[in-house]
């Protein structure tokens, strides 16, 4: 995904640079970071989040965990004084009270065995410690049509590397929010912020494709397949993900399941350690 490292941007700009920098800028002020913290992103990609961080906060002492080993290489190329580690984050090998914060920036989803990561977490994080957790989310009211787009957006989760027992592309915030209750994290702060989209699909397909719509709740895209052709109207990354693509395309028909439960786009979460 080149610069991208998460896809719920948090900003109302139209230009991409500005974009991220909101987005950084938010995600500090609202998981109070400071200069000489110990942070753990978990699900570290890329490194560029990263590397924006430092910009801004160069005496951060930041630890990536990452389980692909060609974004951990990136990582290490853009960050080379940072500590990435290959690892799955549901691990966590560290010292008991390694970290002041813990970032998940669109990866909780991934997580397979969630208790054990909760455990693992209240081990590496100092008393007080933070938990900063930005992701696509939703609100499940009817269970019934929750298995029905479940059902129709699974080719694309499958696409996309999710295990059938992880929690989701789209997870349910509610369950969380409880389970991190469980674990001894109180929830101190809930908010579903502004967010652009658009960039993000905008990297799968061509302008002729997609174009930018703002509304209330979000800047996304807007689509137009009439002239669709699978050779000029995608980029080389929509090419190598057809599945996503096609839920696009039958969205633009109508033929898609458009779920009834609140889909939030992005919900930032921030959590407590108590116990």
């Amino acid at each position: 995904m080149g610069r991208y490292f998460n896809a719920s941007l948090v900003s109302r700009s139209d230009d991409l640079e500005t974009c991220l920098a909101d987005d950084v800028r938010y995600t500090i002020d609202v998981a109070g970071l400071e200069d000489g913290q110990a942070v753990l992103e978990c699900g570290s990609g890329n490194g560029f989040f990263c590397r924006r961080l430092l910009e801004r906060l160069p005496r951060i002492r930041y630890t990536g965990v990452e389980l692909s080993s060609s974004q951990v290489g990136i990582a290490r190329s853009v960050n080379p004084g940072a500590d990435f580690r290959e690892a799955s984050y549901e691990e966590l090998d560290f010292p008991p009270g390694s970290f002041d914060r813990a970032l998940f920036l669109e990866s909780i989803g991934y997580c397979i065995e969630f208790d054990r990561l909760l455990e693992r977490l209240s081990r590496v994080l100092r008393p007080g410690g933070r938990v900063f957790v930005k992701n696509p989310g939703q609100k499940i009211s009817d269970y019934h049509d929750f298995l029905q787009y479940s059902r129709d957006f699974d080719p694309v989760r499958r696409e996309f590397g999710f295990d059938e027992r992880s929690l989701g592309i789209i997870p349910d915030i509610d369950f969380m929010v409880k389970k991190f209750a469980l674990h001894r994290f109180a929830l101190e702060r809930a908010e579903y912020p502004f967010f652009n989209e658009y960039f993000y699909n905008a990297s799968f397909y061509g302008p002729g494709v997609s174009r930018p719509l703002r509304n209330a709740a979000k800047t996304t895209a807007a689509f137009d397949f009439e002239a669709f052709d699978p050779e000029r109207s995608l980029t080389p990354l929509g090419r190598r993900h057809p599945a996503y693509v096609e839920y696009h395309r039958r969205l633009d028909a109508g033929t898609a399941h458009r779920p009834r439960n609140w889909l939030t786009g992005c919900a930032v979460l921030v959590f407590a350690k108590t116990g």
